[in-house]
């Protein structure tokens, strides 16, 4: 993995209120940071290394793919989990990243990154909706 180029991604986020004053919004973007630029690179590698366990071919190459698609995305656009914890709905964590932590497991594969994910999602979630 070269990291010698525009190697920062972090996350900035801050509690916002919408404009009539009503909910409390979570905003969160991946930004210049080399640290969470690596978390993400690695996140999005477990789910690589899961699919190549269970029979999908996987280039190489999709991991930066993935990470630099999403830093491409226009400043205020923001995923669907996000969209879910900002509308305290609950979000996809299961399907999205606790998925790779049991399939991990079953191909012996260790996904840390995705299961520390699972665990700050699940907070974040929790947090939100109690506000």
């Amino acid at each position: 993995m070269s990291t010698s180029h525009n190697a920062g991604v972090a996350v900035r986020s801050g509690r916002e209120v919408a404009s009539d004053g009503s909910q409390p919004m979570w905003i969160a973007k991946l930004d210049s940071y080399r640290v969470v630029h690596v978390w993400a690179l690695g996140i999005v590698a477990e789910c690589a290394a899961l699919g190549r366990a269970e029979g999908a071919h996987v280039d190489d190459s999709i991991v930066q793919e993935v990470v630099y698609g999403y830093r491409a995305q226009p400043p205020d656009s923001i995923n669907s989990m996000l969209a879910d914890c900002v509308a305290l709905r609950p979000m996809e964590i299961d399907a999205r990243n606790g998925v790779v932590v049991r399939k991990g497991e079953s191909h012996r594969i260790k996904p840390p990154l995705n299961r520390m994910a699972v665990a700050l999602l699940r907070t974040l979630g929790e947090t939100s909706r109690s506000q």
